[in-house]
């Protein structure tokens, strides 16, 4: 089994490695090592991976380690070398060093708060007494001791404010229950509730949107056919065939739908239209763009008329991707010979639609898989906060994404709902998605983006937790040819896998734990194939090599002292500061 903390160890890690200058602020307590003495009383100190420095006016041994203190006095920042605190390897050991240490914070002398000092000396990270009187709180009062300490460890690492939400927040991404399993938990706590607000059925639906496996077949089926058809490369003649297909279905539907007896609650329809397809109102919009397409007939711009008016219903929406759903299911089944009342062109072309739904809705092509998170990552409101700041430029258009994705509407539940189960839940699914936003951040020319994401995997749903971390380019957008990327997925053979991707100079070397036997040679099989791809993007893949999650560590080890070399050879840092 892999370890929780693996995965947040690499995602530390990367943090750690591509991190600018050590952020010196008032208050922060740290140790440092005096590794050059220079004229002019200039002393090079050695900061875990990092090197700075600093005039001194106090006499600095080199080899010697010390425990400093930063100050701010008339704008410019001190070192104050702590007196109670100085040592040397041969003059004090670890445990009088943390006495000492517990004293200067005001500290209890306790096991906990020996054991929070004793970790943090380890990792060697500059902290002030606010953090470590709120690190020992938390400390004390959890009941996953190593999940605390690695938060801790991640809120250092990336700067981030010591407070309880980003705590909460931080430490809700060591939970061992996936996203999508507390996405349905909620949507069957709102199910149960007895007053079904307009915001209660908005939530239900757009959750049903990306938890359901089935729902997102449909939704890419029929997504995929009316996005080719608004799309202005898509030939005239191929726009046509879909019109053709559209129109066959819609004819083939309409009697059904008579009979049914439709929900008028406008919030609950466009929900459902939601939930089945994404962004409905703006398909339809741009359905009518296509109107002035040279080649079109009057019958096509009839069909499209009608296909327009059909997408504003509920019901038509349900029976239209119902239709079409059934239809490429049993094409992929029997083939299209048996496709009765469609022409070959149509045929052929919902055969190759049958042909994707066989591949799991093109999970092969990294095309769809890119919209496919894109478009999760929109539903799920990870652009909430940025949507919000936009909001007086474009506020109609804006409105319409801010409303309807699901961190909005979680918060207007959280407000509503009298329910402490229900609204427990929420908080823990909000801290969740709060943490992917605090730990995607920029550090210097250096870019970390972290996602978990519930994806409909095949049949089975499961999260993906991903992270990229790189330089970032003019364009804002992280280096193709120089990046990592980590990928962490649960899937139903091989259960827990973490997949490490170094890229340097478009040579990739990648590293993939996980505990199943005979994986390696699996995989050395099928190299071959993955070394022909990646080729053809321009990628020369250098190596692959399956660890336990045991080695997994230790590899890390080994990645992390070269990483930080590397680094300080590399000079990203420089602080004049005054000791």
């Amino acid at each position: 089994m892999i370890h929780p903390s693996l995965m947040h160890t690499l995602i530390n890690d990367m943090q750690i490695q591509h991190t600018k200058a050590i952020s010196i602020n008032q208050g922060d307590i740290f140790k440092g090592k005096v590794t050059k003495l220079f004229p002019n009383n200039i002393a090079a100190v050695q900061i875990g991976a990092m090197k700075l420095f600093a005039s001194f006016e106090v006499p600095l041994s080199v080899g010697a380690n010390y425990w400093f203190q930063a100050s701010n006095h008339e704008g410019q920042l001190y070192l104050k070398v702590l007196e109670n605190a100085t040592f040397t390897k041969n003059q004090m050991n670890e445990s009088s060093m943390i006495s000492k240490l517990l004293s200067q914070f005001q500290l209890e002398d306790s096991k906990v708060n020996v054991a929070l000092l004793r970790f943090l000396m380890k990792e060697n990270m500059p902290f002030t007494k606010v953090e470590i009187n709120h690190a020992s709180n938390w400390f004390q009062q959890s009941t996953d001791r190593e999940g605390t300490l690695q938060t801790i460890k991640t809120m250092l690492v990336n700067d981030l404010p010591f407070t309880d939400e980003v705590y909460n927040s931080i430490s809700s991404t060591y939970g061992k229950e996936p996203l999508s399993k507390q996405l349905h938990q909620i949507q069957e706590l709102l199910g149960a509730q007895k007053f079904q607000s307009t915001e209660n059925k908005l939530l239900q639906a757009k959750l049903a949107s990306i938890i359901s496996v089935n729902s997102q077949s449909q939704e890419n089926t029929l997504s995929k056919l009316l996005q080719t058809l608004i799309d202005d490369k898509t030939h005239i003649t191929d726009k046509q065939t879909i019109l053709s297909i559209l129109d066959k279905i819609t004819v083939q539907t309409t009697n059904y739908n008579k009979s049914i007896r439709v929900d008028v609650d406008p919030a609950k329809d466009q929900g459902q239209r939601s939930a089945i397809l994404p962004n409905i109102d703006k398909t339809i919009a741009q359905l009518q763009t296509i109107l002035p397409a040279e080649g079109l007939t009057n019958k096509d711009k009839s069909i499209i008329g009608t296909i327009s008016s059909r997408l504003g219903s509920n019901v038509d929406v349900s029976s239209i991707s119902n239709k079409l759903n059934e239809i490429v299911v049993q094409i992929t089944k029997s083939g299209k010979d048996d496709l009765i009342g469609f022409s070959n062109k149509e045929k052929q072309l919902l055969s190759q639609m049958g042909q994707s739904v066989q591949n799991n809705e093109g999970w092969g092509n990294g095309t769809v898989v890119k919209m496919a998170f894109q478009q999760i990552s929109k539903a799920l409101g990870l652009d909430y906060e940025s949507l919000l700041k936009d909001f007086t430029k474009t506020p109609h258009d804006i409105e319409i994404e801010r409303v309807e994705s699901i961190k909005p509407l979680l918060l207007t539940i959280l407000q509503q709902s009298v329910s402490k189960q229900l609204n427990d839940n929420i908080e823990t699914v909000l801290y969740k998605l709060n943490a992917q936003q605090l730990l995607s951040q920029e550090q210097g020319p250096f870019q970390h983006i972290m996602m978990q994401l519930p994806v409909p995997l095949y049949d089975r749903l499961t999260d993906v937790s991903i992270q990229w971390s790189g330089k970032k380019q003019q364009s804002g957008e992280i280096d193709p040819n120089f990046c990592r990327v980590i990928f962490y997925v649960e899937l139903e053979t091989i259960k827990e896998t973490v997949i490490d991707v170094h890229i340097q100079n478009r040579i990739i070397n990648i590293s993939i734990i996980n505990d199943t036997e005979g994986l390696a040679n699996l995989i050395k099989n099928m190299q071959h194939v993955l070394k022909e791809n990646l080729l053809t993007l321009n990628y020369q893949l250098s190596s692959v090599k399956v660890l336990q999650s045991s080695e997994g560590e230790r590899n890390l080890a080994i990645t992390r002292s070269i990483g930080e070399k590397v680094h300080v050879d590399n000079n990203y840092y420089g602080v004049d500061i005054r000791i």
